[in-house]
């Protein structure tokens, strides 16, 4: 569902305007979506899945992948993260890589959308102008800081069988998302093969992203 215009507030932070099932059934060809509004804040849940309670810890160099499925084809102008526990000097860059149709892996160049500010608390914010089509891509959070930092977190992965014969697990668990260590540039392209990345499993906390429709 779309988040309020602002997610800066702990006790708002992902709060959700209500719609009617029936009236986002009526609107959409997907039923399970939620509308489409120019200036409306979504997580990647597109539900109210945040935990202000719960921090996700940075790594320096530690390339995470978030799959996020966007419902519908749209221009994004803002990612958004929000950061409870700062680090001198810390910053985290963001860019999105396409995901394989074949492998579900991340392909092909990154669209870079330049670095947040983590150095302070707050809601943090980084302006692109991205016309993405329906359907999965992946988010990508690089932080540069030797000193973890605290991003709000999704309490729990949402499971995703990335890369795996089985469709329910990865190395026994669900996995949510993948990471590569030791990286200091994004990757063009981003390895190929499973088992260059490590799975984060469901029940691990995730950073909670945020992206901002613009049409």
């Amino acid at each position: 569902m779309g988040l309020a215009a602002n997610f800066d507030d702990n006790t708002a932070t992902a709060s959700v305007h209500a719609q009617h099932h029936n009236d986002i059934a009526t609107a959409l060809n997907n039923p399970c979506a939620p509308p489409k509004i120019a200036g409306w804040w979504y997580d990647q849940r597109m539900i109210d899945a945040t935990s202000p309670g719960s921090q996700y810890s940075t790594a320096a160099n530690r390339l995470q992948f978030q799959p996020i499925y966007l419902p519908w084809s749209a221009t994004l102008d803002r990612f958004g993260l929000y950061v409870p526990t700062a680090a001198a000097g810390a910053t985290i860059r963001i860019a999105t890589y396409a995901m394989s149709p074949t492998t579900g892996l991340p392909t092909g160049s990154p669209a870079d959308h330049g670095t947040v500010d983590v150095s302070t608390t707050g809601a943090k914010t980084v302006t692109l102008s991205a016309a993405m089509a329906q359907g999965w891509f992946y988010l990508a959070l690089l932080p540069s800081n030797a000193v973890a930092n605290g991003l709000r977190a999704i309490a729990g992965g949402a499971p995703l069988a990335i890369g795996s014969e089985d469709p329910l697990t990865v190395n026994g668990a669900p996995c949510s998302a993948l990471y590569i260590g030791g990286v200091s540039v994004l990757p063009d392209p981003p390895p190929a093969t499973r088992s260059s990345y490590t799975s984060v499993f469901a029940g691990t906390t995730l950073p909670a992203i945020y992206y901002r429709v613009a049409s």
